[in-house]
This record gives C-alpha cells, structure tokens and sequence, in this order.
C-alpha cells in the first residue's frame, strides 16, 4: 500500500492537554518529530503541527497532528515594560513572521501603541536601525534571564542609542523623548526603554529559554523563577526531547 496522510484536527484546551497527548504520541518514537510551531502574533493563538513517518509502526504511514489553542498563561507587562515586550514580540522566530518586516508596518505599530502622533513611514535605514535595536534588546535581556553576561549585547545597544538625542519633557511626570525628528522610530522606542528601566516590573520580563522561541514574557511566578514563554509548549517539547535523550541511551 503506498504512503499516504491522515489528518486529525482538532482544538484543545487547555494548553497542556494538547501538548500532553502529542508528547505521549512522539514518546514512542525513537527520533524525534517535525514539530511546527505557529503564534500568531495578533490574537495570540498558537498552533503546533507535528509530522513523523511511522514506518516501522504502521506500515509507513504519515501522521500529521494538527491544533490550535490561546495561549493565555502569560500575562503582558504593566506600563512601558508592556510595550517593550510588545516590540520584542513583533517577530515570532519559530514561524518567522514579523509585524514590523517593512518601514510602513512598522510606522502603523508605533501609531498604534501610542508612540507616535500618527502613522509614519520611517526610512529604510531607520527601520534597519529598529529591528537590530529589537534583537540587541532581545539579546540583552536574554543574557540577564539566563545568568549570562550581556556586555556585547549593552555594547550594541549604547551604540545605537548614542546616534538618537534625547531630551527630558516635564509632566504629571518626567520622561524621556526624541529631540529631533530624524530616528521617528528609534526614538520612541528608547524613550520607552529608559521608562521601563524605572519600573521595578521590568526585573519580570524574560526571553524563553528555548533557542528556536525566545519570546518575551511576563513572569508572574511567586520567585521569578519563570523560564519559559509557556510550559505547556516550550517546557514540555524541553522535557520530551530530555526523555528522547535517555530513552536512546537505555537502549
């Protein structure tokens, strides 16, 4: 009989439930699956795709596992800690998509989180100088996450920050905010940056530990001692491959 699919669909909740099924599914296999993650990054709902050819199971077989859920465990951050988790979740690195991937989308994000009176387009140069401000704050927070040091990280930042003037604006409070028009994009976002450096929630705002995810989020555990965006997803995927790991070696 030659190959073919099957397909189960379905959409399960809560989070772990899914995960729990897929993980006792692949926990009889001896290699590890094709697992395809998707977050979208509007409504939150993350969706995972896992494929395996159970040719020594089924008589080859593909099985292809389909299911979608909102991911809700994690709460976003208060105030300018917020935004900033907002920026560095613009891009989703397992499915590769990105909110702000054109100087157009990222001048609407901006307006639409506030940081801008308008929508404007920023230069191409000006959003190339955004995004790696995104990923060395990505960086940067990581390293601090982890236990490890985020020297080249702060190097790259203070880089870029050191070509955007910044001037203090009096208020119900004092803040930071760009003193010249030409970093539209840059600007605000490091205004941001510096307020959230004042807010004693920032200590909570974490990258996933998993090296394909590193998404921002907010840790609301008792000790921070949070590590993952969601361990029903990437903590479990972490602990079935651990299992993977010991089970070949008891072979």
């Amino acid at each position: 009989m030659p190959q073919r699919a099957r397909e189960l669909r379905g959409a399960l909740a809560p989070a772990s439930l899914l995960v729990e099924a897929i993980k006792i599914f692949i926990g009889l296999l001896k290699e590890e699956p094709h697992v395809s993650p998707h977050r979208d990054l509007l409504t939150g709902v993350y969706s995972i795709q896992v494929r395996h050819n159970l040719s020594t199971l089924n008589g080859g077989y593909f099985v292809e596992t389909i299911a979608g859920f909102e991911n809700s465990t994690r709460p976003r951050g208060p105030g300018a800690v917020g935004l900033v988790q907002d920026f560095l979740n613009t891009a989703d690195i397992e499915s590769e998509t990105d909110l702000v991937a054109t100087p157009a989308a990222l001048g609407e994000w901006l307006a639409a989180k506030g940081l801008l009176s308008r929508p404007a387009e920023p230069s191409a140069a000006e959003h190339a100088r955004a995004l790696d401000l995104r990923e060395r704050l990505r960086d940067a927070l990581e390293a601090i996450t982890h236990g490890a040091s985020p020297r080249t990280a702060f190097a790259r930042l203070n880089q870029i920050a050191g070509r955007v003037p910044l001037r203090v604006r009096f208020g119900d409070a004092a803040h930071l905010e760009p003193a010249r028009s030409d970093a539209p994009a840059v600007g605000p976002i490091l205004a941001t940056v510096y307020d959230a450096l004042s807010d004693e929630a920032l200590v909570r705002l974490k990258v996933c530990r998993s090296d394909s995810c590193r998404w921002a989020f907010y840790d609301t555990s008792r000790n921070r001692s949070g590590v993952w965006c969601d361990m029903a997803i990437c903590g479990n995927r972490q602990k079935g491959r651990v299992y993977r790991r010991r089970h070949a070696a008891d072979q």
